[in-house]
């Protein structure tokens, strides 16, 4: 049989812009195609095709308005003349009320999705009908008969459906006339009615009344005068709001039979362009109701001799040739018609430490400049900007014994997320509201004050839970960081559990993160620029929240260390058991910084009772099981230098000594074993590379204003738990892109070991057997009888090569250079030619980022380089820049012509000779003027070009050379190279 679509086929694509970014993302465009291609969609209405009217719902097809299944009849109460009637469903869609009782004595009464448990919600005696909910559920609106007329009354729910003994009524709105049925918009801020009698006459108007709802304190009020919408002489009756709120349809008998009409929501029938009738038959068509996406209408209609449930286009009029179908057919009557919001699980956004704002209800200071930032403690009350009026932050801090240190701080209030450019979830917040979530109905955000304990504050998300679920009948949680924590708590409760669908974790750093340990010791912004670190470690330096964030002693095990302790005699002394780190991190006294000499505090210790507490916080939250019904995720980003292990020499005279830290690949703050350590206790693990070339700067705070991330969090909501497409988020963690590393190539035969702090290897063993014991490494032995080895060290570990001879006499060539996460070499360094004196070795250490100490001849024997050896060739690109004209055309020769310039804006001047790389050069694309191709540069087989730095084989601090590359490309080709610089005598 052929079907006619009721609804247009529409191609919608997303994009992303805000003031502070840019980003922008097409992902799942999608075009219904078939009848299988949309959810099918619940209508309930009336019908008293049992004998009374009871409540009913069918689903239908959103394209062709066809049936599926049959009706499943939700009501069953009644007796005499009691009849239910004038469904309304919640916001979330999961309740549905109704009006039940004889007429005069009816009352509004709350069942659940699939019927169940029949709750009477208002207690009047006298007569009550037409409910209508506000979109977030706690609130509805119904007509109230009182001393003869019908009046618009609002009953508060508390969003406790099942206790009625605290709700509460009120009148919302009175005239001197008859106000019924009540529509309250999907927006929530207008209630439409209609309205008939007094100034408006005897027969009913549309009107619309606006309210200011707060679901927080419980109030609705009217907020303006109501206006009319409809100003004829004929009866105007049964608003129904469109999904936009911009649009009403309504049943009108203007041209002498009841048919549907629709209109403006703000200018009504006055504005023709909106005025739209869309049923046009003799019989009566009344009760319209529109479809969540906004394409069809419900109505009831008497047209085949019986009343029954139809729909149309809710854009184009029967006249015009919309479609109308049928959906009911039966010898009763049908009624009442009311579609069914699309159903979404309630959304719990639970954010991550310093993520939520701080408020306190005294003044900072007398001096504040305004009332707003007196009251704002986090994050103004450490920021830079305002350190002139906010000179210190005791409204934050704690005592020794992990609670608030005086009256102020015990005031504070956590007030919702930080309104800062560097608080990205707002982009989530907002990506999931134009996917149709709404704050306050489905969509929530858990404030919380991060100073405390995850145990504690778990109880606050405990709570959240228990409210929303109210009107659902489970919460789906998106946690970032800290955030994760507070969620694996709550789910260790089976009863929580119970009312949780899934958990979707970003960043969560479940075995802790070494950057609590830095905001701790040494200061830390959490990642927002205008906070003073050193302001901020006084605040955090007794706060419980902090210390819950410490690596804990799993993670010490995983990671093996996490403090270098350097402590004057040459050695790096490793603390890595997880024991010795917890002795180690409570007897360190707490020195001044250099960088912030007001520091009241400055030989306080770590809080060692925050230190055992946090401890066995993470020895029960680290062997956390996942719920059988919770579905579980997580989010991990990787490519962002993260740091693992903290340095310092010892203070002097008070004042610390210099301090380093190490990094490794996570998402800046997170390291990739504390995120993974989650992995066999999830549905399914996610790594998203933050070093992608579709977008910059995006690390651990910025998970939600990623758009593969955002896009990824919705498919995981909807149960979809396929990677987005593309190069970004990866669900097998072998399928990594290939993290930045360090590449040590020989080109004689040596013997070449790499050892790291911890005395891990990579070469040979004493028994001439290739080892490798750094994670990520590699090592290749090459040429005949494997006489020259490779080496390959992942980024960011810090260590040691030794070159020892194989051969007595000679010399030997080595090549180190830096590559980057997309394979591109970024620098090299040669040792050619390197004579051996004899049997000594050579020590060429290396640190985090992959720069290396002066390789040294140990000429003694004693195991200590003590002989400087010069480079041959050093890459020198950082020191210079590099300037490129456009390409020019020489007709004649038939070649590309440009212009390159290069200016020292280094302190010290770079002897030459001087040659420019062409690195990945394109393909059908020659070099004319090259001297020669790289061979112990990588990549080798580079061309290169000389560059004329005068006489003086010299190029000065702040000179500039020019050189001309010539080009001959082949047909279809382009010009495409990236420069690189390199110094020395030595063979490229």
């Amino acid at each position: 049989m052929k079907t006619t679509s009721l609804r247009k086929q529409t191609l919608r694509v997303w994009r992303h812009d805000s003031t502070t970014r840019v980003r922008w993302a097409v992902y799942a465009i999608v075009v219904a195609t078939s009848l299988n291609a949309l959810a099918l969609q619940d209508l309930a209405f009336s019908s008293n095709r049992t004998g009374r009217n009871q409540i009913f719902t069918v689903r239908i097809d959103p394209l062709t308005g066809i049936v599926s299944g049959t009706p499943t009849q939700l009501t069953f109460g009644g007796a005499g003349s009691q009849e239910t009637r004038s469904p309304s469903w919640s916001g979330s869609a999961f309740r549905l009320l109704f009006q039940f009782g004889a007429s005069g004595v009816r009352g509004i009464h709350v069942i659940g999705e699939t019927g169940g448990i029949d709750t009477r919600l208002t207690t009047f005696t006298g007569d009550e009908r037409d409910p209508s909910w506000h979109p977030h559920g706690r609130f509805f609106v119904y007509s109230r008969l009182v001393s003869g007329t019908y009046d618009i009354w609002v009953h508060d729910t508390k969003g406790t459906y099942a206790n009625v003994a605290d709700d509460t009524d009120a009148e919302l709105f009175a005239a001197s006339g008859q106000e019924l049925r009540p529509a309250w918009s999907p927006d929530g801020n207008t209630v439409a009615f209609a309205i008939s009698g007094g100034s408006v006459g005897s027969d009913s108007e549309i009107a619309v009344l606006a309210v200011a709802v707060n679901t927080t304190a419980g109030t609705v009020t009217v907020s303006g005068p109501a206006q009319l919408l409809t100003m004829n002489l004929d009866e105007d009756t049964d608003p129904a709001w469109a999904p936009d709120s911009q649009s009403l349809a309504y049943t009108s008998l203007k041209n002498g039979n009841r048919d549907i009409y629709r209109m403006s929501s703000t200018q009504g029938e006055l504005d023709a362009g909106t005025n739209i009738r869309l049923t046009q038959n003799p019989a009566d068509d009344r009760n319209p109701s529109w479809s969540p996406d906004g394409q069809l209408v419900a109505f009831a209609s008497e047209r085949d001799g019986n009343r029954e449930i139809y729909v149309t286009s809710a854009d184009l009029g029967e006249a015009q040739g919309s479609v109308i179908q049928r959906v009911t057919n039966d010898a009763g009557t049908d009624d009442d018609p009311e579609f069914r919001p699309t159903p979404m699980y309630p959304v719990i956004f639970v954010p991550g430490i310093a993520a939520t704002a701080l408020h306190t209800g005294g003044s900072l200071d007398p001096n504040a400049p305004a009332d707003f930032l007196s009251k704002l403690n986090w994050p103004y009350a450490v920021a830079n900007a305002w350190d002139i009026f906010l000179p210190d932050v005791t409204t934050l801090q704690f005592g020794e014994n992990g609670l608030p240190a005086n009256q102020d701080s015990q005031n504070v209030s956590a007030a919702g997320l930080m309104d800062l450019p560097s608080e990205d979830f707002w982009d989530l917040i907002r990506y999931l509201e134009i996917k149709g979530y709404q704050r306050g109905r489905n969509l929530f955000i858990l404030p919380y004050d991060w100073r405390y304990p995850v145990t504690q504050n778990a109880q606050e998300l405990q709570n959240l839970i228990d409210t929303v679920t109210q009107d659902a009948p489970r919460a789906q949680l998106i946690c970032h960081s800290m955030g994760g924590l507070l969620g694996k708590e709550v789910l260790r409760s089976s009863t929580t559990a119970d009312k949780v669908e899934c958990m979707i974790m970003l960043g969560t750093p479940h075995l802790g993160a070494p950057a609590a340990f830095q905001a701790l010791r040494y200061g830390y912004n959490f990642g927002t620029d205008t906070i003073n670190p050193y302001r901020a470690k006084r605040a955090s330096h007794n706060m419980p929240g902090v210390y819950d964030l410490l690596p804990s002693a799993a993670y010490i095990q995983a990671e093996s260390y996490l403090i270098a302790d350097m402590d004057g005699d040459g050695i790096w002394d490793i603390v890595h058991d997880p024991a010795t780190v917890l002795a180690f991190l409570q007897s360190w006294i707490e020195v001044i910084n250099p960088l912030d000499p007001s520091d009241p505090n400055p030989r306080d210790r770590m809080n060692s009772l925050e230190l055992i507490r946090s401890d066995q916080f993470h020895a029960a939250l680290d062997s956390w099981t996942k719920p059988a019904k919770v579905r579980v995720y997580m989010l991990m980003g990787f490519n962002q230098a993260t740091p693992y292990l903290y340095a310092e020499t010892p203070p002097m005279n008070g004042i610390v000594g210099a301090i380093a830290y190490f990094t490794m690949r996570g998402d800046s703050t997170v390291t990739m074993t504390s995120g993974d350590h989650i992995a066999n206790q999830t549905d399914a693990m996610y790594w998203v590379d933050m070093s992608s070339n579709l977008v910059t700067g995006i690390n651990h705070g910025g998970y939600g204003s990623y758009a593969p991330v955002q896009v990824q969090v919705l498919q995981l909501l909807n149960g979809n738990e396929a990677p987005v497409p593309g190069p970004v988020i990866y669900i097998d963690r072998t399928q990594l892109p290939i993290e930045g590393c360090t590449q040590t190539r020989t080109f004689s035969p040596v013997m070449l070991d790499f050892v790291d702090l911890m005395g891990r290897h990579v070469g040979r063993d004493a028994q001439g057997i290739p080892e490798i014991q750094i994670p990520g490494a590699a090592f290749v032995s090459l040429g005949s009888g494997e006489s020259v080895d490779n080496v390959a060290i992942p980024e960011g570990v810090v260590g040691e090569f030794v070159i020892t001879p194989k051969v007595a006499g000679g010399s030997y060539t080595l090549a180190h250079s830096q590559v980057n996460s997309r394979n591109e070499v970024v620098s090299t360094i040669v040792f050619e030619s390197v004579p051996f004196l004899g049997g000594e070795k050579f020590y060429l250490g290396q640190d985090q980022d992959g720069e290396l100490t002066p390789l040294r001849r140990d000429a003694d024997g004693d195991g200590i380089g003590d002989v400087d050896v010069p480079p041959s060739l050093v890459d020198v690109s950082p020191s210079i820049v590099i300037g490129r004209s456009g390409f020019r055309y020489n007709r004649a020769t038939r070649r590309y012509i440009q212009k390159i310039a290069l200016r020292n804006i280094g302190i010290s001047e770079i002897e030459g000779p001087l040659s420019v790389l062409l690195d990945n050069l394109s393909a059908g694309c020659t070099a004319d003027n090259i001297v020669g191709v790289s061979v112990y540069t990588e990549p080798p087989g580079t061309p290169y070009v000389a560059v004329d730095i005068g006489d003086d084989n010299a190029l000065r601090a702040g000179e500039t050379v020019t050189i001309d590359l010539s080009f001959s490309v082949t047909l279809g080709s382009g010009v495409a190279f990236r420069p690189r610089v390199m110094a020395g005598s030595g063979t490229r």
